[in-house]
């Protein structure tokens, strides 16, 4: 049975900011934590921990002893810098295969889950799940969403921090669930956010709280939307206005190559129905804004774009947890949330079947 693509996204502009703010705070360290495995993405930083080039030749190789030598190959590999960019490539290559196989043998020699080279190796075992759940069926998604919760809860009742990594990893699998699983979804988002909302990071409670956002998002259909804003006229907005009318909200950017591709649709759809009450509005999560206006110039934007200026984003950007773009919700003419995914072909579904049931009703039938 062929996979289903995936709807392309960007990752929304402030939420780029926030993560790649996560790596530069200090709450991303480059050095195990409590012994658990980190990955880092950062620059080298000089060879203090650098192995010799003569001594790396079997540097990735795992080990065939005992659990002590593989506790050991797991701490050796996971404090180890790159003296350069090629090491570091090498290193980002072979280290999380021979991490694994070394944590896989650990979890068949060591079942004590309070021994540490048990407890380096699950966790090493869970990242890898987690970066696969996208290719996992129902049954191990739905595990990976449990384990990952579970092993937070218990890091966090312990005293030990979360740190970025394991925000990374609660942000993905949350994602993965939106796509796959809405209903799991929105439970996933608020509980990962409640466990980060009080974290001591400012870069990660903000965060936090564009989780909480995105349940309240996937909750809207059926209920009316909150939205109000700038026009790049200057002039205000309520979406209020425009009850009575159905409603396209598009949460993108310039910058977003996903977000421009839905255009072509949304303006023939919006030529065909807009004189039988069809309404689009674009929350610009744009920072440039002569680069908006350049845009929505060249291409004969007609339809309503918000935009606050001076790198600010709309409020509803946070209330609704637009971590990725596009978000495109669409609202019938009571004001209530009809869909918080109408995109391309769904969106023109959608739109037929709203327009023919005002014809059936113009005509008493």
């Amino acid at each position: 049975m062929m996979r289903k693509p995936r709807a392309k996204r960007c990752v929304s502009w402030n939420a780029a900011l926030l993560i790649c703010g996560l790596a530069k705070s200090g709450c991303r360290p480059t050095q195990p934590v409590d012994g658990n495995h980190t990955t880092t993405h950062e620059s080298p930083r000089g060879t203090a921990n650098a192995v010799p080039p003569a001594d790396r030749t079997n540097f990735y190789h795992v080990p065939d002893g005992d659990v002590a030598a593989l506790e050991a190959f797991i701490d050796r590999v996971n404090a180890y810098q790159a003296a350069d960019t090629m090491e570091l490539l090498e290193h980002e290559r072979k280290a999380p295969q021979a991490l694994l196989a070394a944590a896989r043998k650990i979890m068949r020699q060591e079942p004590d889950p309070n021994a540490s080279a048990h407890q380096k190796a699950y966790v090493i075992i869970l990242e890898h799940r987690v970066k696969g759940i996208d290719l996992a069926d129902d049954d191990e998604r739905h595990a990976i969403d449990k384990d990952l919760l579970d092993f937070l809860r218990a890091r966090k009742q312990s005293g030990r921090p979360l740190l970025a990594k394991h925000f990374a990893w609660a942000l993905m699998t949350a994602n993965v669930m939106e796509e796959k699983d809405p209903d799991l979804a929105v439970t996933a988002y608020r509980q990962f956010g409640t466990l980060f909302d009080d974290h001591p990071n400012t870069e990660v409670r903000d965060m936090a709280r564009l989780l909480l956002g995105s349940a309240e998002r996937l909750e809207l259909p059926g209920k009316p939307m909150i939205l109000k804003g700038t026009q790049v006229s200057g002039a205000p907005f309520d979406l209020d206005s425009l009850k009575g009318k159905v409603v396209l909200v598009d949460f993108w950017a310039t910058w977003c190559g996903p977000c421009v591709a839905e255009h072509d649709n949304m303006k023939k759809l919006y030529a065909t129905y807009h004189d039988r009450g069809f309404e689009i509005v674009g929350v610009s999560l744009d920072v440039d804004r002569a680069k908006l206006d350049d845009y929505l110039k060249r291409k004969s934007i007609p339809w309503i774009t918000l935009h606050e200026g001076n790198g600010k984003q709309n409020p509803a950007y946070e209330k609704y947890g637009v971590l990725t773009i596009p978000v495109m919700i669409l609202i019938g003419r009571d004001g209530n949330v009809i869909s918080v995914a109408a995109r391309g072909e769904g969106l023109k579904r959608l739109l037929v079947a709203q327009f023919a049931t005002r014809s059936v009703n113009a005509n008493g039938q």
